[in-house]
């Protein structure tokens, strides 16, 4: 039986993000599983493969991310811990787009009444989709990664312990 600390369901953004962090914390032990198919098999033309598969519902959006000063309750969060995240998002968009600089002085309240608007986003067209999603995916390990498969139960058995049928 194979151990993981973490088990993280669904390749899309979130589940590739959450393996892009646990990669960034040197924490190698955990298992990334998804129903659908791997990044290269996805058509964008085939609406079976638009939910499920590496990139998710988000590989085949409308490529558009929002960031500061939209999506204003984020800034709610730890100052510390969110610009710890922000910076490493600027760190990854780097050869793709310009994101502003983290702010110092942000409230929850001044993002709120600025016009969220104006260079609040950036587009990615599908290509970029598919190279941003593909360098996350090449940090895992092909023992982190399950594609093709189906999570029907979680069983806990004790002292937080589970087992994934």
């Amino acid at each position: 039986m194979t151990t993981f600390n973490y088990v993280i369901v669904g390749a899309g953004p979130a589940g590739l993000a959450a393996s892009y962090g646990l990669h960034m914390h040197h924490e190698n032990k955990y298992l990334l599983i998804d129903s659908g198919d791997n990044l290269l098999s996805r058509v964008q033309a085939n609406d079976r493969t638009h939910t499920g598969g590496v990139g998710g519902a988000g590989l085949s959006t409308d490529g558009h991310l929002m960031f500061y000063p939209a999506c204003y309750r984020l800034w709610m969060l730890d100052q510390e811990c969110l610009r710890i995240s922000y910076n490493q998002l600027r760190k990854i968009f780097q050869d793709m787009v310009n994101i502003p600089a983290f702010p110092f002085e942000q409230s929850p309240i001044n993002a709120e009444n600025q016009n969220q608007k104006g260079q609040s986003a950036f587009h990615l067209i599908l290509e970029q989709r598919t190279a941003l999603f593909a360098s996350i995916l090449d940090i895992i390990k092909p023992n982190q990664l399950s594609l093709g498969t189906k999570l029907y139960q979680i069983d806990s058995i004790a002292d937080n312990t589970y087992i994934l049928h």
